[in-house]
């Protein structure tokens, strides 16, 4: 192969490898541009978050719901079922510290 030849082949997959890149660097820019559209989007809705709860706290709490009488009562029937258990204070059967002899 003559240096004309070999000097042509080197210009050409000099031209190849340059288009490549090139098309590497527009893939990359589409998806940075792709990726900088869903970013905006996501701080827009950050940002209508943000709005709609300061709005919110400057309206006030919302006024919460008188309790229902019913379910009191209900409430108030089941913890009178419960079963409890009184020990006397002053018998050491009932006190580890009395009966392991610790006070």
């Amino acid at each position: 192969m003559n240096r004309e030849a070999k000097k042509a082949m080197l210009e050409s997959h000099r031209a190849e490898r340059e288009q490549r890149i090139a098309e590497i660097h527009a893939r990359i820019e589409a998806r940075r541009a792709e990726h900088e559209q869903k970013l905006a989007a996501i701080h827009a809705r950050i940002e209508a978050r943000k709005a709609e709860r300061s709005q919110r706290k400057a309206v006030g709490p919302a006024v919460k719901a008188e309790p229902n009488q019913e379910l009191q009562a209900m409430k108030a029937a089941m913890m009178a079922d419960v079963p409890t258990i009184h020990f006397p204070e002053d018998d050491p059967k009932y006190n580890s510290a009395q009966k392991y002899g610790y006070v």
